[in-house]
């Protein structure tokens, strides 16, 4: 009985995901510039296929660890259960976002804005 409502769930999740993306890719067209929470951010980090998982337990308490590399941006998330802990991407030259939940807890739903980069 657990298996058919966690692949529900999962499959939910994933829905919500794609829904997120969609809105995020016409706003981008609307607006020319993207907008992202950390929990979006957090949950294309921590579903993405090609995303390296690692999960410590330390005093008890279980920790995850996903690392992902596309190109030239690389995202970090730190997870305690289903808490964020700590949200980073970066670029070669530049640190695009860094959230820490003991100081920016404030911060988890506002939209942080992406803007285009011209070369």
């Amino acid at each position: 009985m657990d298996i058919p409502i966690s692949k529900m769930i999962n499959k939910t999740k994933m829905n919500l995901i794609q829904a997120a993306a969609y809105v995020k890719q016409r706003i981008d067209t609307l607006t020319g510039t993207q907008t992202a929470t950390i929990e979006q951010l957090a949950a294309y980090i921590q579903y993405h296929p090609d995303t390296k998982k690692s999960t410590k337990n330390l005093l008890g308490l279980s920790f995850s660890f996903f690392t992902l590399d596309q190109g030239d941006v690389h995202y970090k998330l730190e997870t305690k259960g289903s808490d964020i802990l700590q949200v980073d991407v970066r670029t070669l030259e530049h640190h695009v976002v860094s959230y820490r939940s003991y100081r920016d807890q404030n911060k988890m739903n506002a939209p942080i804005r992406f803007f285009k980069l011209t070369i």
